[in-house]
């Protein structure tokens, strides 16, 4: 799930005027024989590293597990972009996740 305006955010810590947080919940399963240990996530746009966001009421950073095998975890990150779409064109902002 992504949520490309995420405004649940505390007042006292909003965002970077010009700025927008985006959420993005990932399910991360374990293929293989072995536990595997996920320490994060990066998020990226444009090729240029995304500041994380820790102005959520009760974060809690899902990816400090170790994941047996065949089992999975779920999570959100928070991410703070700068957007510069023009209001006056059809630009549109695009999320990969890969």
């Amino acid at each position: 799930k992504c949520d490309t305006n995420f405004k649940k955010y505390n007042e006292y810590s909003a965002p970077s005027k010009g700025n927008k947080v985006v959420s993005a919940t990932f399910k991360i399963e374990n293929v293989s024989d072995t536990d595997q240990y996920i320490s994060t996530i990066d998020c990226y746009a444009d090729d240029k590293k995304c500041d994380s966001f820790y102005g959520v009421e009760d974060y809690d950073d899902p990816f400090f597990n170790s994941i047996s095998p065949s089992r999975s975890v779920e999570g959100t990150v928070y991410v703070e972009l700068e957007f510069e779409n023009s209001v006056w064109t059809e630009d549109k902002v695009v999320f990969v996740i890969k």
